[in-house]
């Protein structure tokens, strides 16, 4: 079973006694995003708790796969108010703030003017791309006033996701801030969205990069972006491991940029198995063919509390490189594990590794 929210939750609390010395303004923001950021890190998809019912079950089974890749762009407001400051009218340096899920993403700030427009830039600064679970999914985006001294907010706008997919292109208004005068319909900002879907065909994995490929009289669009997915399950006792020392997952990825790795720590029991997910949003561009994915499993080298690589003790590894990977929808290194100090226990492989590699598309033309 596998427990998890496809938005963020909307949290409020109370404190009493002394904790309503944490409710003035600023230190109850700092309190309510940490708790916010907190649960979003645990339990908001990709985020997600486990819990196996039955001996049979497969983790890897539990994995939830992404709709696809949601492109996301923010392109103007509108009609937004100058606020007076003694007397003297203070026009706004707007930018806007999106959030879905875990993921969020800034533009970048345009400067004294009521009405913005944030142009398409090679840095990607007004567009985006992020994984989209759900078609129900909310984007939740914060219009702010970026201010010398302090971020205020001009307003707030919420859509699902499914009705920016299907309009293209959306001027939404502006629920009321602290600093706009004047009714709330007046401030508007306008935005655009697509949606890439997941696919494992090696045909577009041979496409280029955000460019367009033909497929039985079918045009399709394709992303720049790729999707690895690494699962990782520890199903039994390590031998020669040290219980006292903290032990880590790595996973490191190699492409044509430098090395980059995302790294869980864990702490394994005895008798209990753990399980983790790892999600690497790839730039098609940076992924070189010949390179390789590895999964380690590391420990601690005695008497360190922080990672070493140099130092600490590798338990067992695999790895496979990225042309291994492209068409196949189901790689499993159970038997890879063998280099595990003791090999297998009763039978038993050690830890299961699962990784899985889309592309993304979207249909330009039918030839149908």
């Amino acid at each position: 079973m596998s427990v998890f929210f496809y938005n963020a939750p909307a949290i409020t609390f109370d404190l009493t006694g002394l904790g309503n010395l944490v409710e003035m303004p600023m230190l109850y923001r700092v309190l309510h995003n940490t708790v916010r950021n907190v649960i979003n890190g645990i339990l908001v998809l990709p985020n997600r708790i486990s819990i196996t019912l039955s001996p049979e079950a497969d983790f890897f089974e539990t994995f939830v796969q992404p709709c696809g890749f949601m492109q996301y762009t923010c392109v103007r407001g509108a009609a937004f108010q100058s606020v007076k400051t003694l007397g003297i009218a203070d026009v706004p340096d707007i930018y806007v703030r999106t959030r879905i899920g875990t993921h969020q993403f800034e533009t970048s700030t345009c400067h004294n003017s009521c009405d913005p427009v944030w142009e398409i830039t090679d840095d990607g600064s007004t567009s985006d791309e992020f994984l989209l679970y759900d078609s129900h999914q909310m984007i939740y985006l914060e219009v702010l006033e970026d201010d010398r001294f302090r971020n205020y907010m001009i307003g707030r706008i919420e859509v699902p996701c499914r009705e920016l997919i299907d309009h293209h292109e959306m001027t939404l208004p502006c629920k009321r801030g602290r600093i706009v005068d004047g009714p709330s319909s007046e401030s508007t900002i306008t935005v655009r969205g697509n949606i890439f879907t997941l696919s494992n065909d090696r045909q577009f994995f041979d496409a280029p990069p955000s460019g367009c490929i033909n497929i039985d009289g079918d045009e399709y669009c394709v992303s720049k972006h790729a999707l690895l997915v690494a699962l990782v399950d520890h199903t039994g006792p390590v031998p020669n491991m040290n219980l006292s020392a903290q032990c880590y997952l790595e996973v490191s990825v190699e492409c044509a940029a430098p090395q980059s790795s995302k790294v869980v720590k864990v702490v394994p029991e005895e008798e209990t198995s753990w399980k983790c997910e790892f999600l690497f949003n790839c730039v098609r561009s940076d992924i070189v063919w010949s390179k390789s994915i590895t999964i380690s499993l590391m420990q601690l080298a005695k008497g360190s509390k922080e990672k070493d690589p140099s130092r600490d003790l590798c338990l067992g590894s695999t790895s496979t490189s990225w042309d291994h990977l492209k068409g196949c929808t189901d790689m499993t290194f159970a038997e890879a594990h063998t280099e595990l100090h003791g090999g297998h226990q009763d039978g038993n492989p050690i830890m299961r590794s699962k990784l899985m590699l889309f592309s993304a598309f979207k249909m330009q033309t039918s030839g149908t």
